[in-house]
This record gives structure tokens, sequence and C-alpha cells, in this order.
């Protein structure tokens, strides 16, 4: 219980600049949108929703999307955001899903993987996959590992700004770096990557994939799709 405690008052801190990421992240929340709506998408969990901004987004374009987060502080933002309130919103950690089997046919995760270790991002992919409809996708924006010189400059100062947030938060995006980033983590949790789009000087990846596919769809190089 202690532990839980420590998590929400870490993330009531984060909480004061969230306005500041939100703007940095807009841009992504739209191609988020739109990966979601291609892919046919219609009931979606946004896991680690933070002050709801996803969520918002998906709303505005019609999809009924509900968020998940495990700071009190943080949904108390966003209810007063989205329509529909604190309906929209529920309390409750992404290794313990409180929702049944199937229960969506979409996963979105937005910078909520890096933050954690090793076994509590897979431990989040897994409820994640139980949750989800047999085929449901999976879309993911998080960190890559950048194969280009000004994408590795960048990915310097970005290393800068997540060791400011705290010793903890450093060593698990360590940690994520040295298993291949996104890329890899979802490859450990067994997720079939679909679709990987490129941003920010390929130091950022939207991912799409699927756990339950007979015959997966042919892997798109991450070189020949990158973010408007």
């Amino acid at each position: 219980m202690k532990r839980l405690k420590k998590a929400i008052d870490d993330y009531a801190m984060i909480s004061r600049g969230y306005p500041l990421v939100d703007t940095a992240l807009e841009r992504f929340r739209y191609v988020i949108t739109r990966a979601v709506q291609e892919r046919g998408l219609s009931k979606i969990l946004d896991v680690g929703c933070g002050t709801g901004t996803q969520v918002l987004k998906l709303r505005a374009a019609g999809l009924c999307a509900v968020g998940i987060d495990i700071s009190p502080t943080m949904l108390r933002h966003a209810a007063t955001r989205v329509p529909g309130g604190a309906s929209s919103f529920v309390l409750g950690d992404g290794r313990r899903l409180p929702f049944s089997d199937h229960a969506f046919d979409g996963l979105v995760l937005s910078f909520a993987l890096h933050e954690k270790p090793h076994s509590q991002r897979l431990a989040i992919l897994a409820e994640g996959r139980r949750v989800l409809k047999p085929g449901g996708t999976v879309v993911v924006l998080d960190y890559v590992r950048p194969a280009r010189v000004h994408g590795r400059f960048l990915s310097l100062f970005l290393s800068g700004i997540e060791r400011m947030v705290g010793r903890a938060h450093y060593h698990a995006f360590c940690d994520y770096l040295q298993r291949g980033a996104t890329e890899g983590v979802l490859h450990a949790a067994g997720l079939q990557v679909l679709r990987c789009t490129l941003g920010l000087l390929g130091t950022v990846g939207l991912f799409e994939g699927r756990w339950e596919t007979p015959h997966p769809e042919r892997f798109e190089s991450k070189s020949e799709n990158h973010l408007p």
C-alpha cells in the first residue's frame, strides 16, 4: 500500500507540468486518433491516460474511449475536461485492469511503458491482451533508438529530461532503451508489430500491433513511415 501511495504522490507532482506535456504531444494525439480510426476500432482503453487529452481526442472523433490511471490527481484534472466527466475515467493500476475479458477492441498507451520496470511493462501488456477482443489492436507511442545522427543528438537531450524526473524513472528509461526500446519490449510481450511510424527525428515511434492474428500483416519498414 505504501508503494501505491508513493507512486500516486509522484504523479501528483508531475501533473503540475502536464499542460506542457500535452502541448508537446498535441500532434501525436491526432496521429494516434487517426491510427485508431484507420484500424476500424470503436471501443478504446487508454492505459495511463494522465489528464485525459487522448480520451478527449478519441471522443471528439466519435469513438467510445475510457481512460485509466493510477493517479487521482491526474484523473481529477481529466474529469473536468472530457464530456461525461468522471464516468469517462477509472482509477486503477494498468497491471490489474478492472475490466472483463475482451471488453475493448483497441488499447492505447502513450509514453506509459518506458517509465516502468520491465516486469511491470510486461504485466501491463499482458493485462491489455486480456481485455482486448481477439484481433484487437494495440497502439503504443513511446521511445525508439534513433538510427541517424540528428536523432541521436535529440535523444541525448531527451535523456537529460528523463534524468530530471527522478532516479528510478531514469533507470527505467535506460533499461527500456537497452532492451530495444518500444519495439524490443513489444516483441518481448509477444506482440506482432504491424506498422511503426517514426517522429521527432526518429526518437519516437507510433507502433500498431496485435496478439491474435492468424496471418500477420507485413511489417512496414520504419524508414518508409514518418509522422506528419
